[in-house]
């Protein structure tokens, strides 16, 4: 890519793992790559560049691609679970094959031949699907449902164990699981009570 596009420049950011920092410096001395090593405010970085390139074998949910998105720049991302969530193909990014240098240099290559209005559109789509998709209310809303139907299946399932006679009252007034009943089952009233701090806590949270 350097030796084909001469005004291209590739900048690292982040720890390194001791294993591959020999070789970053390495590429760094060739001027390859400019390596920042760990920086405090990435956001800084990425206002300066015009795509966020993440070849991932392994994510949650990619932070460094939602910030990214976010601050309204392209991303490429490896095509795994924790990447692909964060961009629409060819629309806000462009995704390649894990773990495969060709199809990395396939998308480099095919962003950097895209006019610079398109790239310009490209951050602006991933901008918009943050706020469509990842803002931070969307979020915390699914969260709250997704714990009320936990909480609802939770008490639909304490009352079918009242009513089947699995769990009874003994003689203090205590729920205990009915002795006849050799299965161990989960303590569903103290799991209940953890779901509704949950959804309070949630609730609590004040959204900007």
């Amino acid at each position: 890519i350097k030796r084909k596009y001469k005004n291209v420049e590739f900048h690292i950011v982040g720890f390194c793992e001791d294993g591959y920092l020999k070789r970053i410096e390495e590429l760094h001395q060739k001027q390859v790559i400019i390596y920042h090593g760990f920086q405090k405010n990435v956001h800084e970085f990425m206002k300066d560049s015009h795509c966020i390139v993440l070849p991932s074998y392994n994510e949650g949910m990619a932070n460094v691609l939602l910030e990214a998105a976010a601050t309204g720049r392209p991303v490429l991302a490896s095509q795994i679970s924790g990447c692909k969530e964060t961009f629409d193909e060819g629309i806000s990014g462009v995704g390649f094959k894990m773990q495969d240098k060709e199809d990395l240099i396939r998308a480099l290559e095919k962003f950097l031949e895209l006019p610079y209005e398109r790239k310009k559109q490209m951050g602006k789509s991933g901008r918009k699907k943050m706020e469509n998709v990842f803002d931070r209310k969307i979020v915390v809303n699914a969260y709250m449902k997704q714990l009320k139907q936990l909480a609802c299946e939770h008490v639909n399932l304490w009352e079918k164990f009242l009513k089947d006679e699995i769990i009874i009252k003994n003689q203090n007034g205590d729920f205990e699981l009915n002795s006849k009943y050799k299965v161990a089952i989960v303590n569903i009233r103290k799991n209940l009570v953890v779901l509704e701090d949950l959804v309070s806590e949630l609730k609590n949270i004040k959204i900007e």
